[in-house]
C-alpha cells in the first residue's frame, strides 16, 4: 500500500500532480490505524481468556467471524488512505502553460504617511509615487514583486508574486488609511521587506524604497547595513521638495496644523535616503519625471543576476479529489453495513438496514454530477480571470455569470464576479454577491474572506456601522485574521469620530437655537461680558506659557 502511494506521488510525469503535497504526513495515520487494530485483536483475546471456560465462550460466539472483522478493517484502512489522497487533490493540467521566467525578487516599500498627501506634486506626492510605480511594474513582467505599505508601522500588503496585474491593483488602492499609526518609520519597512525574501539567496533581490524621508529614523541605517550583508540592494526614491509644502487635512479640509496651531510644512529629507542607498550599493534618485526615474531604476536593477523560476499561475487544472472522495465514502458505507456474522446469505445484503446505505450513495450521486459540471465552470472562471487581469471587466462579468449558471453554488465564481462588479462601480450588486458567498461558503476561511471584502467596500462607501458588522463576521469565522482585526479597529475609530461630529453638529444647532431664543443684551452688559472674557483668556494664556516653560515645549506629531 505504501509503494502504491509513492507511485501515485510520482505520477506528475504523466501530466498529473498533487495540489497539496505537504499533506503526505497524514499517511502516518494509516500506520497508527494498523497498530490500533493489532491492539484491539490482543485486547479481544485477553477478554476471552478472562471470561471463563474456553469451549463455552466459543459456543456463545460461534456466529462471529474473525475474517469478516479483518475485512471490515481493510475497508476502513483503504478508505483512510484514499481519503488522504483526496485531501491532497490529484489534478491534471487542463489549459495554459507552465512557463519558466528569469527575473529577480523586488520588495517595493511605499510610504503612505499623511505627509505623502503634501501638494508640492499635483495632485499629491502619493499619487505621483503611484504613477511612477505603475510605469515601473510595466517594465518588470518577469520579476516577482512584493508590496509593503508603511507609515508609523509597516504592513505586508502583498507577498512575492509573479502576478503583475495583482501588484498594480494593490498599488492603485494604496492610501494613508491602510496604516492607522502615523509617522515615517523606514527601519520597520526595511525589516518587513527583508522577511519577504528567501534568506538562502545571497543575490537576485532588491528593495525599492519610496518616501519623502521626513522623519530621520536612526535605526534605518543599521537595518540597511544588515540587509546589505544578506545581498539586498536598496534603491531609494525621494519624493517631495526641499522647500516643502502644506498637508491637507482630510477631515477638516484645511491645512494640517501642529499642537501649537502652526501650519505644518513637510519637507523632503534627501540626506537620509541617500545614506540608506549608499549603505547597500544602491542608488538614490529624486522623483521628478516618472519615465526618467523608471529608466534609472531599471538600469540599476539590471546589475542584479536573474534567476530562473517556474510560473504556474496561468495553468488551469482538472481536479480529481471528488473521485477519491466518492471511493472513500463507498468503502466507509460498505464497512459500516458489512456484518461480522458467518453464513449471511447474499440476498440479505439487499434487505433491511443495508438499503439505507444505497440510499446514502444515491443522495451523494448528484454531488458527483455537480463536480462534473464544475469542469465547464472552471473553464469559464479561467477565461474570466484572464479578462479581469486585462481590465476588461464587463466581459469578465459575463464569463463569471456563465460560470455561475454552470455551478450556481461556486464560491470562486461568486467571489470573483463581485470583484468584477465592484470594478464597474456596481457596488450594491457586489455587496449582495459577497453576502451570498459568505453565507453559503464551504468553510469558515472562505466565509471570512467574503465578509472581509464586504467590510472593505462598505468602509469605502462610509457605511461604517455595516462595515464594522462585516469585519466582526470575518473575525468570527477566522479569529486569527490580523488584517480584519486592524480594519475593524479603524472602522470603529472612524465610526466614533463620525458620531462625535454628529453630536458636535447637534450641539451647535441647539446652541444656535438657544441664542435665537435668548433676549438681546444691552450694550453696557455686552461690554462688561467682553471685558470679563478677555481677562479670562489672558489668564489661560499665562498658564499655558508657564507649562511650556516648565515642560520644554515638546509637541506631538501625527503626519
Amino acid at each position: 500500500m505504501t509503494g502504491l502511494f509513492w507511485y501515485l506521488l510520482s505520477f506528475s510525469n504523466l501530466n498529473y500532480q498533487f495540489q497539496h503535497k505537504d499533506l503526505y504526513w497524514l499517511m502516518a495515520g494509516a500506520l497508527l490505524l494498523a497498530l490500533l487494530f493489532v491492539f484491539v485483536l490482543r485486547w479481544k483475546k485477553e477478554v476471552l481468556k478472562r471470561m471463563g471456560d474456553e469451549q463455552l465462550v466459543k459456543s456463545l460466539i460461534k456466529d462471529y467471524s474473525g475474517k469478516r472483522f479483518f475485512l471490515k478493517f481493510i475497508f476502513l484502512f483503504i478508505a483512510f488512505i484514499v481519503g488522504v489522497i483526496a485531501a491532497m487533490n490529484p489534478r491534471q493540467a487542463a489549459g495554459g502553460e507552465n512557463t519558466v521566467r528569469k527575473g529577480i525578487d523586488v520588495a517595493i516599500a511605499l510610504d503612505v504617511s499623511k505627509s505623502m498627501l503634501a501638494t508640492d506634486y499635483a495632485p499629491s506626492r502619493l499619487e505621483k509615487a503611484k504613477q511612477f510605480l505603475q510605469k515601473l511594474l510595466e517594465k518588470m513582467p518577469d520579476d516577482r514583486i512584493a508590496l509593503i505599505l508603511f507609515a508609523g508601522r509597516a504592513y505586508m500588503q502583498m507577498p512575492l508574486t509573479a502576478d503583475n496585474g495583482a501588484a498594480k491593483l494593490f498599488v492603485s488602492s494604496a492610501s494613508p488609511d491602510a496604516v492607522p499609526q502615523q509617522g515615517t518609520v523606514i527601519s520597520d519597512a526595511l525589516e518587513m521587506s527583508a522577511r519577504t525574501f528567501n534568506p538562502a539567496d545571497k543575490k537576485f533581490k532588491s528593495v525599492i524604497l519610496i518616501s519623502d524621508g521626513e522623519d530621520h529614523d536612526a535605526n534605518a541605517i543599521s537595518v540597511a547595513g544588515e540587509l546589505s550583508k544578506q545581498g539586498v540592494m536598496i534603491n531609494t526614491v525621494g519624493i517631495g521638495s526641499p522647500e516643502g509644502a502644506t498637508i491637507p487635512d482630510t477631515i477638516t479640509g484645511e491645512n494640517k496644523k501642529d499642537e501649537a496651531g502652526n501650519v505644518v510644512i513637510s519637507k523632503l529629507n534627501e540626506a537620509g535616503l541617500k545614506e540608506i542607498a549608499s549603505a547597500t550599493n544602491g542608488v538614490y534618485l529624486h522623483l521628478e519625471e516618472s519615465d526618467k526615474a523608471v529608466a534609472q531604476v531599471m538600469s540599476q536593477l539590471s546589475q542584479i543576476d536573474r534567476k530562473a523560476y517556474a510560473d504556474s499561475s496561468q495553468i488551469s487544472y482538472r481536479n480529481w479529489y471528488w473521485l477519491f472522495a466518492a471511493v472513500m465514502l463507498l468503502l466507509l458505507v460498505i464497512e459500516f453495513f458489512f456484518p461480522e456474522k458467518k453464513n449471511l446469505r447474499l440476498d440479505h445484503l439487499f434487505t433491511g438496514s443495508l438499503k439505507k446505505g444505497f440510499i446514502m450513495l444515491f443522495i451523494c450521486h448528484p454531488g458527483m454530477l455537480f463536480s462534473q459540471q464544475n469542469k465547464s465552470a472552471e473553464g469559464q472562471i479561467f477565461a474570466a480571470n484572464e479578462l479581469y487581469r486585462q481590465g476588461q471587466y464587463p466581459e469578465a462579468e459575463k464569463k463569471f455569470r456563465e460560470a455561475l449558471t454552470a455551478a450556481p453554488e461556486s464560491f470562486v465564481a461568486k467571489y470573483n464576479l463581485a470583484a468584477a462588479l465592484y470594478k464597474q462601480d456596481k457596488k450594491e450588486d457586489a455587496l449582495k454577491l459577497l453576502s451570498d458567498a459568505a453565507t453559503n461558503a464551504a468553510d469558515k476561511q472562505l466565509a471570512s474572506k467574503a465578509w472581509y471584502n464586504k467590510g472593505a467596500i462598505l468602509s469605502r462607501q462610509k457605511e461604517l456601522e455595516a462595515s464594522v458588522e462585516a469585519y466582526k463576521n470575518a473575525l468570527r469565522n477566522n479569529p486569527a485574521d490580523k488584517e480584519a482585526r486592524e480594519n475593524l479597529q479603524k472602522a470603529l475609530l472612524e465610526l466614533k469620530k463620525k458620531k462625535n461630529e454628529e453630536k458636535k453638529n447637534d450641539n451647535q444647532q441647539k446652541k444656535k437655537q438657544q441664542q435665537k431664543q435668548q433676549p438681546k443684551m444691552k450694550p453696557k452688559e455686552a461690554e462688561q461680558r467682553l471685558r470679563l472674557l478677555q481677562q479670562k483668556e489672558k489668564e489661560v494664556q499665562k498658564r499655558i506659557q508657564k507649562k511650556r516653560e516648565e515642560g520644554g515645549g515638546s509637541q506631538g506629531k501625527d503626519w
